[in-house]
């Protein structure tokens, strides 16, 4: 009886020595659970952090096409109206020298006398009514 009592004293002193083990490793292993969960929340929060940039940065991106459409849009409506206006002054450039070409302009001649000249001089460049 002596020899099963040694026995299972030693067998007592095994599994308390395996479970002194077991918890050194549970200890260390709860830990290195806390330590990796400290990890994944500053992660979480550094892609957190980098996804509200990258949404930032597309929304300001989506307002920075919008104002490019809109400004394209605006200089297209200016050259078109350009173009008008350039059409409209060719128009008018032409219509003017039509008409210049149509008048007589009174050119003074040096030969006539001063008491005629002053007569002509108010209508000099002035279309010829005779």
């Amino acid at each position: 009886m002596f020899h099963r009592l040694r026995e299972v004293s030693n067998n007592n002193q095994l599994l308390i020595q395996q479970f002194n083990q077991l918890s050194q490793h549970m200890l260390w292993a709860l830990e290195e659970n806390r330590n990796l969960r400290r990890e994944i929340i500053g992660l979480t929060r550094d892609l957190s952090s980098i996804l509200l940039d990258h949404i930032n940065s597309q929304q300001r991106s989506l307002a920075l096409q919008q104002e490019i459409a809109a400004k394209t849009s605006r200089i297209t409506e200016l050259e078109s109206h350009i173009t008008r206006l350039q059409e409209k002054i060719t128009s008018l450039d032409n219509q003017l020298v039509r008409s210049i070409s149509r008048t007589q302009i009174i050119i003074p001649n040096p030969t006539v006398t001063t008491n005629n000249a002053n007569m002509h001089s108010s209508a000099t460049n002035a279309p010829n009514n005779h």
